[in-house]
């Protein structure tokens, strides 16, 4: 009597059906958890950016001096200046991208928004920002007041 040893057509098939099964699901997995975490970055840095903004009209405000907020692009860097001296930086580094800055209606790449003794912005402006999925986010400053809205 001989008996074969080894598996049938149909058995190698079945695994390799739940191999792809598998692999499939872990992909869509991953790739769900990309994008949440993609997202969740970008809404770190838009409120890093909210608070950087307001740090500084505080600062001006408590010190009774101006400041500014500089906007480099090719650094992808925030800088807060007073007389051209850097009190604080925020790096955006690879998550969230500087745009465009318009502010008084004006685009460029070293934008400057100036920050009154007062704490208020005196020109008012939006923020273009860039995810890593290419998604466009606005953080949109208005003049006089602390109104500001996020768009995406």
């Amino acid at each position: 009597m001989s008996t074969k040893k080894g598996y049938t057509l149909i058995e190698v098939i079945m695994v390799i059906f739940l191999l792809a099964v598998i692999c499939s699901i872990t992909s869509i997995s991953y790739k769900g958890y990309k994008s949440i975490s993609s997202d969740i970055e970008s809404d770190y840095y838009i409120e890093n950016i909210l608070n950087f903004i307001n740090n500084a009209r505080e600062f001006c405000r408590e010190n009774n001096t101006v400041g500014s907020i500089v906007f480099n692009k090719e650094l992808n860097t925030i800088f807060f200046q007073i007389h051209g001296n850097t009190i604080r930086s925020l790096n955006l580094g690879n998550e969230l991208f500087l745009k465009d800055i318009a502010l008084n209606r004006i685009f460029n790449s070293n934008s400057i928004m100036l920050i009154k003794n007062s704490g208020m912005i005196s020109n008012p402006g939006s923020i273009y920002l860039i995810d890593k999925k290419g998604e466009e986010h606005i953080i949109t400053i208005c003049v006089g007041t602390s109104y500001v809205r996020i768009k995406k």
